[in-house]
């Protein structure tokens, strides 16, 4: 019942406190369900979206709402970035704005190169590396290859992507797959691929963690 209210009638959010500050009660107020008390250790189980909308919902009525809607920013922070499989798409928090970036062809057509290199730098920089986001990366990597964005490639060679510990496959540089496509190309037009075909026995780049990265905004394409 919680759970439905939360998602089809939330109304507002207010806080109140118990046992001499010593604990938070969270009140969520809907429109047909009436009134819910929550523990805030709820929010933790949470996805970025959820999170997102309650915080949004926390009525600004005093200085413990604020607070509350400090917490909840620090819990989306945490969670950020989070791939989603259905529609694919990545939902991240970037200067105090939550983000959508689609990763299928027609929407990927649309963004910029400013918006390909931020979603990249957020995917291999933040929070822990895991399988699903090494993958939403390689999409993005993938289409600047195809596409042949050289912008793109300049931009992240030095941000390399961080595989989890159980991803057994090695990483492959960026710079190898962008002048292997440009090989391609040009063998393609019957053209010498010396200049650019480099050898696999070359030493890639470190991998460096950049969890300071400066980031832009990106905005969502409908």
């Amino acid at each position: 019942m919680f759970m439905r209210a939360l998602a089809l009638e939330l109304e507002y959010i207010t806080i109140g406190v118990k046992n001499l500050l010593n604990e938070w009660e969270i009140i969520i107020s809907t429109q047909r369900n009436g009134t819910f008390r929550v523990s805030i250790d709820l929010f933790k189980f949470l996805s970025l979206t959820e999170i997102w909308v309650i915080r949004n919902k926390i009525r600004r009525s005093s200085n413990l709402n604020e607070l509350l809607r400090d917490r909840l920013m620090d819990c989306a922070i945490h969670n950020s970035p989070q791939v989603v499989r259905n529609p694919y798409c990545v939902k991240f928090i970037h200067e105090g704005k939550f983000g959508t970036f689609y990763l299928d062809h027609q929407h990927l057509l649309k963004y910029d190169v400013s918006q390909l290199v931020l979603v990249s730098t957020i995917l291999r920089t933040k929070g822990f590396a895991t399988k699903s986001k090494a993958d939403a990366d390689t999409e993005i990597v993938n289409y600047c290859t195809r596409r042949n964005i050289q912008q793109y490639f300049r931009k992240m060679k030095y941000i390399n992507q961080s595989q989890p510990a159980d991803f057994i496959e090695d990483p492959v540089d960026i710079e190898v797959q962008y002048y292997l496509s440009l090989a391609r190309e040009r063998k393609k037009r019957g053209e010498s691929t010396a200049a650019e075909e480099p050898t696999q026995n070359e030493p890639s780049t470190p991998i460096i963690h950049c969890s300071d990265a400066e980031e832009g905004e990106v905005t969502r394409s409908e």
